[in-house]
């Protein structure tokens, strides 16, 4: 709606349409603020104190998680800048990438969220299509195509299905398994692992 639009994930007003995923250039002030070493005398002593315990390799609880999420400006720019620190540690500056195909296994769900383009039931059929749920033979199928096409990865994604078990998501597993012994699997999204448990 045009209210979520105008707000961001903790209800304050937006100052720009910006919005991940567009390809749009970030706003100024982002980007500024991102440049720039962020000033220390203007960092909340809460904030540092989070991430000296991070550096330390101490662990973090989900309140002070919570509070990084919720940093704003210079705050924020420390956060971006001790995270970019911490991935140059961990990573450095290489850069790599996965070939990955989305096996979408099944467009029946049973949720009315909006999030995706699953199916939602009979009443969606004119608007997505007919439900499906694939085989296990077609799983194999495409797991194998892809592989043969360079993918190491296949991305497992489905509606939340209320037919599903956990033994279902082990076999959907099974089955790229079987098909490509070394390919990765990349999956399931936490409500398919809740459906599941």
């Amino acid at each position: 709606t045009a209210v979520l639009r105008a707000i961001d994930a903790e209800g304050f007003p937006r100052v720009d349409s910006w919005e991940t995923g567009t390809g749009d250039a970030l706003p100024a002030l982002e980007v500024s603020l991102l440049a720039a070493p962020a000033d220390p005398a203007r960092v909340s002593p809460d904030i540092e104190e989070i991430l000296e315990r991070a550096r330390a390799a101490h662990g973090l609880d989900e309140k002070d998680i919570i509070r990084l999420f919720q940093s704003r400006g210079a705050d924020f720019a420390r956060v971006c800048q001790q995270a970019d620190a911490l991935r140059k540690v961990v990573n450095g500056d290489d850069v790599s990438y996965v070939v990955t195909r989305n096996i979408n296994y099944t467009n029946i769900c049973y949720f009315k969220c909006q999030f995706c383009a699953f199916s939602k039931g009979k009443l969606s059929e004119n608007l997505r299509g007919r439900p499906y749920d694939l085989s296990a033979d077609e799983i194999r199928r495409r797991t194998a195509e892809a592989w043969e096409r360079g993918a190491t990865e296949v991305c497992m994604q489905g509606g939340i299905n209320p037919d599903y078990t956990g033994q279902t998501y082990i076999d959907i597993c099974h089955q790229v398994k079987a098909a490509v012994g070394d390919i990765h699997i990349h999956a399931f999204s936490p409500l398919e692992i809740w459906q599941g448990a």
